[in-house]
């Protein structure tokens, strides 16, 4: 096949040059941004407004009603704080716009979920992505390789970002910060992170200990943003001590979009199996929220058994497996 044209010039695909121009890479923080965040000259109001409201709420009605009635007072200090400009710059999703069920879901790796690895799943048909692990803290301090994570690429359709902290102030700014500046699909809380750097900050798994700590970050989330807000959650702490079952029907109180539930505990990290008889019964008392599930899944058999035969979940969430070999998602679909 030739590669110059009769004229001797550069035989060019325009098509593929037109996939791989810089624009289809989106969410690119300018450094105008960056300095913004680093000088605090950027504002949250729907996050400082939720937060008012909560501790006014947990002073003058107690704690159990605090939670009963923040959610209401957050919507309407939503309308009230909202500036226009930033309404004009606000990337607007109709919450709730997305039916998750069924959907490949390529798990947020660390270090190596990076946009080039997510392109090539694309590539192989997974249908939603997720960004690395983002620190929540760090994005609003402007770090660069922080913000470089929330990078997305135009063949992701279906994108969220992760944020992991421990504070419902710091989160909910993170996530007010992506809700208004970027495109994104959904906004995910990370309570499955087991390493210790996480974890001894009272990020990932910890959180999984502080139910209250968990409700006040979600709702907050969901106050300060537009998009979906989701969860990644393991089956608890320590290995023989399950508290999935109980948060499950919390989350889809709350409005969480979307929950995933890795089938192991924080001490168990990744080692003995995933637990999805746990799994299946987590999903039985979601209620409308979808569960999807995670863990151990390393070929098409597994995915359907767990899917159809067993119907354990709504959907599963690939990491491992994804790893080893890219080309699973499209196993999945053709099942062979």
């Amino acid at each position: 096949m030739a590669h110059t044209t009769a004229e001797f010039t550069q035989v060019v695909d325009n098509e593929k040059v037109q996939k791989t121009q810089p624009n289809q890479v989106l969410n690119q923080m300018s450094r105008d941004m960056q300095i913004r965040l680093r000088k605090h000259q950027e504002k949250f109001p729907r996050t400082q407004e939720f937060d008012v409201q909560w501790q006014a709420s947990m002073k003058d009605n107690g704690a159990q009603a605090g939670s009963a009635n923040t959610e209401e007072s957050a919507r309407d200090a939503q309308d009230d704080t909202v500036k226009t400009d930033q309404a004009s710059k606000r990337q607007r999703k109709a919450r709730g716009r997305i039916d998750y069920r069924g959907k490949t879901y390529l798990a947020p790796l660390t270090t190596v979920g990076n946009l080039p690895f997510r392109r090539v799943c694309k590539g192989f048909g997974v249908n939603i992505t997720c960004s690395e692990m983002a620190i929540a803290g760090n994005i609003i301090q402007g770090q660069g390789s922080e913000l470089a994570l929330l990078k997305r690429h135009a063949s992701e359709d279906i994108f969220g970002v992760q944020l992991a902290g421990n504070r419902a102030d710091i989160v909910g700014k993170a996530a007010e910060f992506v809700s208004n500046n970027c495109d994104v699909d959904f906004i995910d809380l990370n309570m499955g992170c087991p390493i210790d750097m996480a974890f001894n900050n009272g990020g990932g798994s910890a959180l999984l200990a502080h139910p209250r700590k968990i409700e006040r970050i979600v709702r907050t989330m969901l106050a300060a943003t537009d998009c979906d807000i989701t969860v990644k959650f393991r089956t608890g702490i320590s290995r023989d001590v399950n508290v999935a079952h109980k948060l499950v029907p919390q989350f889809a109180s709350w409005g969480t979009a979307l929950g995933t539930l890795h089938g192991r505990s924080r001490q168990q990290r990744y080692t003995k199996v995933a637990d999805w008889d746990y799994i299946g019964e987590c999903q039985n008392v979601a209620e409308t929220m979808p569960l999807f599930g995670g863990g151990d899944v390393m070929s098409w058999e597994d995915y359907w058994g767990h899917m159809e035969t067993q119907k354990q979940c709504d959907g599963i969430m690939i990491g491992r497996g994804a790893l080893i070999k890219p080309w699973l998602f499209r196993e999945i679909e053709e099942r062979r």
